[in-house]
């Protein structure tokens, strides 16, 4: 019974592994100014608060701090399906899809 549950998680996951694809490039490479300098190198070295969105056990050497900061961010994106629709939901006709927002300004904060 156990192996069955294995095996049926297993495949679950894997069948929405796609969906988890789509956001690839999306992810910031640091969340402040420090971190996002250093090309994601910042997750390893704990400069800052913002080190817990990516790595919590940075957050042992940095004492007590507090950080604030914007993030100016522009996700310009686009995507063609060819041939079959999508087969992800909702399935999307072979008409490009572009980002709506140009520009965006995220803010950052942690103690």
């Amino acid at each position: 019974m156990k192996r069955i549950l294995v095996i049926a998680g297993s495949a679950a996951c894997l069948s929405f592994s796609g969906a988890a694809i789509a956001t690839n490039g999306l992810f910031s490479e640091g969340w402040g100014a420090k971190s996002g300098g250093l090309a994601g190198g910042g997750s390893a070295l704990g400069l800052d608060t913002m080190v817990a969105t990516s790595n919590p056990a940075g957050l042992v050497n940095i004492g007590d701090r507090k950080d604030f900061g914007i993030t100016y961010f522009s996700p310009m994106r686009e995507y063609t399906v060819s041939g079959a629709f999508s087969t992800m939901f909702p399935p999307f006709p072979g008409d490009p899809v572009e980002s709506g927002s140009v520009s965006l300004l995220v803010p950052n904060f942690g103690w």
